[in-house]
């Protein structure tokens, strides 16, 4: 089969395929090698990577193809696997903008060899501003601005709609822009809205605005949200905490029994070169002792049971009294780590509301740290001869997976959800988890994709940050 990777740069060469040899005399025309390519996903608003070396062995009469004359800024970048999508369907596995390029000359000093480095377009969100602008000669107030809507995804929509001109007196994203980040396409909202209540968005970038977003809907429900940008340049936000049925990724890993190529009747299985478990105990908390304006308990119940559980300002994981946490959160016996959380505005609640606002803030902590943060890195490489579908002769980033009749799925990417089986681990047979990053890269010499997986663990919040959580 032709080899199926794709690297297109907007500025170099048109946006030819880098990953195409020049002809031999064709000493100008810039290439990369598959060997020097590393791709990353993120479906968890963390931002991700890729790297590649572009070799220019000449530059002849004129100027190296990174001139800052001529090429652009923030340069957009794309990477294509054709038997998923190709280039003309302008549907990439991977896109991102150049942020950094490092050039040295070649050994002959005719050339040069160009280590460049870009960033995936959750990144961009950094460099976008929300505020409520001026257009037009109406006296009108400018910068912060409260929401009509009350729900997270409300909120969101309304928010890009000032970044993409929707709302009154708003700026409207250059058609460049667009390619990286679109503000104008309706977000992906996976879970039902959450309310939040109306909020004063401040002037600041996007990327906080999310994250605030995420940390109160989070904070009232316990349910792990995740936002980021996809290779089609949409948002994507929403609840993600439950794994679905069957899996959506394109293999499934083990680590008994045979492999199997997979069709519409059997699931695509691997063995993985390496599985690594990591349990972080640091930030595992057992009770939280919340400290109000003006310590009250008749402010908050506290009578239904004995002993220090009837403390109404402690919240214990495990115990049913107070209301809140209740049995779900119970951990194996030992030493009890405790932390104090600072809720100064729930001074003037009423009994119930105020217990309540105390329940669903330590309860959606226990949701989140009750017991040890778990992450499990996995590496895949190889590949196995396929004239038929799944495609394997370049590595396993395609297969059969889902329910019976399972479906060819063409691409394996972060927001995805794989099962795995290793009981050695901890993990017991057919768990399912999701792809929270992905690094792809190639073997020395070799057009085969190697896949590193990190799945199971969290970007800290927002609201983990203010609190000093770990």
């Amino acid at each position: 089969m032709t080899f199926p990777w794709e690297l297109r740069v907007d500025g170099i060469n048109s946006g030819a395929n880098l990953l195409a040899l020049p002809a031999y005399n064709s000493p100008t025309t810039p290439y990369v090698l598959p060997e020097s390519v590393s791709i990353s996903q993120a479906a968890n608003g963390g931002g991700a990577s890729i790297s590649f070396e572009v070799i220019q062995p000449n530059t002849g009469s004129g100027t190296p193809w990174f001139s800052t004359n001529t090429f652009p800024d923030h340069c957009r970048v794309r990477f294509f696997d054709t038997r998923f999508a190709s280039f003309a369907s302008g549907t990439p596995i991977f896109l991102g903008f150049i942020t950094g390029i490092d050039a040295s000359l070649t050994g002959s000093g005719q050339g040069s060899i160009a280590s460049v480095s870009a960033q995936d377009p959750s990144s961009w969100l950094e460099k976008v501003i929300v505020r409520k602008g001026k257009i037009g000669s109406t006296q009108q107030a400018v910068g912060n601005f409260y929401t009509a809507g009350s729900t997270d995804q409300a909120i969101i929509t309304e928010v890009l709609g000032y970044v993409n001109a929707k709302a009154s007196g708003s700026y409207t994203q250059d058609a460049e822009t667009k390619k990286i980040f679109n503000a104008a396409l309706a977000p992906n909202y996976a879970g039902t809205a959450t309310v939040i209540g109306k909020q004063l968005i401040e002037v600041g970038t996007l990327a906080g605005v999310l994250d605030t977003i995420t940390s109160l809907a989070e904070g009232i429900d316990g349910v792990v949200r995740r936002f980021w940008v996809d290779e089609n340049a949409r948002l994507n936000y929403g609840i993600t905490g439950t794994a679905p049925a069957s899996p959506t990724a394109p293999i499934e890993i083990i680590t008994s029994g045979l492999p199997v190529v997979g069709s519409s009747s059997a699931t695509t299985k691997v063995y993985a070169n390496s599985i690594k478990v990591n349990l972080d105990h640091s930030s595992q908390v057992d009770r939280i002792i919340t400290r109000a304006k003006s310590w009250d308990s008749t402010l908050d119940r506290g009578t239904a049971s004995a002993g220090n559980t009837s403390d109404p300002y402690v919240r214990t994981a495990g115990s049913a009294f107070p209301k809140g946490p209740g049995t779900a959160f119970a951990r194996p016996a030992g030493p009890r780590s405790e932390t104090l959380f600072d809720l100064g505005s729930f001074r003037g609640l009423d009994n119930s509301n105020r217990a309540n606002f105390i329940d669903k803030f330590t309860g959606s902590t226990f949701a989140l740290r009750g017991k040890p943060k778990r992450s499990i890195s996995v590496s895949i490489t190889g590949s196995a001869s396929s004239t038929a579908t799944p495609d394997l002769s370049y590595g396993f980033v395609q297969g059969y997976t889902g329910g019976s009749p399972y479906t060819l799925t063409k691409k394996i990417s972060a927001g995805q959800y794989i099962r795995i089986s290793a009981p050695a681990l901890d993990i017991p047979d057919g768990s399912i988890f999701r792809i929270e990053s992905l690094t792809m890269g190639f073997e020395t010499g070799s057009s085969i994709a190697k896949i590193d997986l990190e799945l199971d663990f969290r970007k800290k919040g927002l609201r983990e940050i203010i609190l000093g959580e770990s």
